[in-house]
């Protein structure tokens, strides 16, 4: 069973249409407003994975700015929703998964990062890199900590971004 967290749901859906026909596996996606009542969100995560053997989870939750704006423009709903999607969203959904993993001893997490938070500053996306370098961090030390308990621990960092992607077109 494999896990797939994400904001959005045309490419998420083809992806997961794809992973069923190419690998002949189980895929069950929960949909969940991350802007909205995270702890509703966590709560329908576990609920639907209570029981199930989850092998791998892919962390695709984020979103970025609708547009470019430097850091003194950025208004309070736009950084806590970034915060509140990218870093906490990504965090609670690893933690109600992680338990069944490590219960098993198998399995592992994908999280998807972005080139703004390892290449170079990212002008003006300041905070949208913040919780990309965020999730770099804690893959990296994820992996650390989990290596030895059969668990696999990954950032993949995309370097290039639609527009849809990067600025919410």
């Amino acid at each position: 069973m494999a896990g797939l967290v994400a904001e959005g749901l045309k490419y998420e859906q083809w992806l997961v249409n794809l992973l069923i026909f190419s690998l002949q596996i189980q895929i069950k996606t929960v949909v969940v407003d991350f802007t909205g009542d995270l702890s509703e969100g966590i709560r329908k995560i576990r609920e639907a994975i209570e029981g199930l053997d989850v092998g791998v989870l892919i962390n695709n939750v984020g979103i970025s700015y609708p547009y470019a704006r430097f850091f003194h423009e950025v208004d309070d709903e736009l950084l806590n929703n970034l915060i509140k999607v990218n870093v906490e969203g990504t965090s609670k959904v690893t933690q109600a998964v992680l338990p069944g993993m490590l219960k098993r001893k198998k399995g592992a997490i994908v999280n998807i990062g972005s080139s703004v938070a390892n290449v170079i500053p990212s002008d003006p996306l300041y905070v949208y890199a913040g919780t990309k370098g965020y999730i770099d961090q804690f893959s990296r030390c994820l992996y650390v900590e989990y290596k030895n308990s059969g668990i696999n621990v990954q950032c993949q960092v995309m370097y290039m971004e639609s527009l849809e992607v990067a600025f919410g077109m």
